[in-house]
Parts: C-alpha cells; sequence; structure tokens
C-alpha cells in the first residue's frame, strides 16, 4: 500500500468528479419486509493504470472489469456503505461536481438507523432513507436541465 499524499487525494476528488458516481440505491427482496438502500462510491476507466493506481492507494475496494458494448474492456473501482465515510470525508475539500452528491452521501451514512436481523424498517426510517435517495437523484439531474 501507498501512503496517499494531499495530491493523490486531490487527483482522487478529480477522479471522482469526472469518472466517478456516488449513489444512494432501493433493494427491494422478498424475504425482508422493508426495502434496503446502499450507499455506492465507483470509479470506472478503460485504463487500467487508473484502477491500479487507485487500489494501490485504497486497497480492498471492489475491483471489477467489464465488458463496454463497443468490446473495450472497462474496470470498476467500488466502495459501499460505511467504509466510504473516511473517503468521502477526506477527498471532499477538492470535490468540485460532486461536492453536494457526496455531502448528501455522508448525510445518508451518518443519519441512518441500523435494524438488526429481520426486523422491519420504522415508516419514519424508510422516509428518510428515501428521502436521501431522491435528493441525490436530483442533484444526477441537475446539469440535464432538470429543474
Amino acid at each position: 500500500m501507498i501512503y496517499p499524499t494531499a495530491e493523490d487525494w486531490a487527483y482522487f476528488a478529480g477522479l471522482i468528479d469526472g469518472e466517478g458516481s456516488l449513489q444512494i440505491n432501493r433493494r427491494k427482496r422478498q424475504e425482508r419486509r422493508s426495502p434496503s438502500y446502499h450507499a455506492t462510491l465507483s470509479i470506472a476507466n478503460t485504463d487500467r493504470r487508473i484502477i491500479d493506481w487507485l487500489q494501490e492507494r485504497w486497497p480492498g475496494y471492489d475491483l471489477r472489469p467489464y465488458t463496454l458494448p463497443s468490446g473495450r474492456t472497462a474496470y470498476r473501482w467500488s466502495v459501499q456503505g460505511d467504509p466510504m465515510r473516511p473517503l468521502l470525508t477526506h477527498v471532499r475539500p477538492w470535490l468540485v461536481a460532486k461536492a453536494d452528491q457526496a455531502w448528501v452521501v455522508l448525510e445518508f451514512l451518518a443519519q441512518r438507523t441500523t435494524f438488526p436481523g429481520k426486523r422491519p424498517v420504522s415508516p419514519e426510517e424508510l422516509s428518510l432513507r428515501e428521502g436521501f435517495a431522491l435528493a441525490l437523484n436530483y442533484l444526477h439531474r441537475r446539469g440535464t436541465n432538470a429543474a
């Protein structure tokens, strides 16, 4: 592992702004009464060197190759849930295009309540989680004349 420098964090922010995706996804499972919500940060690129650079500095996160419709191989580095917190908190001062999205995801992670086992999630908690997901979706559309 290479310990990230301030310049690495700034470059990481640029990758998030340019190639990254911040998501809060809703998933309904048949065996559970309540849907689950998962926050994810992913960065995809066809240049494996960029993904390797990320993996050297922030190892242990999910790394997956996949095939684009053009037939080219792309690579995705991603992290989900609470492990995102320190990364987004540290990189946030350098974010420009995705600063608001990062704030929504960090608030989602900070404010959600966990419900162990198969206990249903309270209606208030579901409403809170859905609100964060909708806020993030709005921010995704903001740059495409969605107002």
